[in-house]
């Protein structure tokens, strides 16, 4: 009898990085010129099933290369953004304000009036989980133009860094992997030495 596979985090991370995106690969390699809308369709519905986003920034790596891997996975993280906000803005906005009303109207005041900066600081510095950004703006009184320019500039640098990435899973090619895996490094670095200065305001 075999025994139960242990799922370790190292574990868990290769499925992440590397299995998901490869089989991603294998399925939108099949669909040839259809491939890029495949993609963007399946980006812009991911927050309502929770799925990891960085899995498709290496998968449009993988499958597109750095260049239309970099416009198709900045878009496409846009798109499932605006997705969840306009989602959080026309499902759930009212009853939140119905119960919170003290609490959403001091937030509508900082949104409305540094919304962009907002968001384009937790696009860069993720100092809350993704989605729970995406659909938390939505239930604020902030612009949607203002919400998806923020998105699109602010999660443009991970974006780009998981797409080299994934293009080094193609070729195999070790100065690719390094540049990525540095690039990544160095990104979460700054995120975190970020997190800690702010906190420090």
């Amino acid at each position: 009898m075999a025994s139960p596979q242990i799922w370790t985090l190292g574990k868990v991370t290769q499925v992440l990085q590397r299995d998901l995106p490869v089989y991603f690969r294998s399925l939108l390699l099949t669909m040839e010129g259809w491939a890029p809308v495949v993609f963007l369709l399946a980006y812009g519905v991911r927050p309502i099933i929770l799925f990891p986003s960085g899995i498709f920034a290496i998968t449009a790596g993988l499958v597109f290369g750095t260049l239309w891997g970099s416009i198709y996975g900045i878009l496409g993280a846009t798109l499932g953004s605006c997705t969840a906000f306009l989602l959080a803005r026309h499902l759930g906005r009212d009853w939140v304000r119905s119960r919170l009303k003290h609490r959403i109207s001091a937030v509508d005041r900082i949104t409305g009036e540094k919304g962009f900066l907002v968001i384009l600081l937790l696009r860069l510095v993720p100092l809350l989980p993704y989605d729970v950004v995406n659909y938390g703006a939505g239930l604020t009184n902030m612009s949607f133009w203002s919400y998806a320019l923020a998105t699109l500039l602010g999660v443009s640098p991970s974006v780009v860094l998981l797409v080299y990435f994934g293009r080094s899973l193609a070729d195999l090619s070790l100065r690719h992997l390094l540049i990525g895996v540095t690039g990544m490094a160095l990104l979460s670095g700054l995120s975190l030495w970020l997190r800690r200065y702010l906190r420090r305001l």
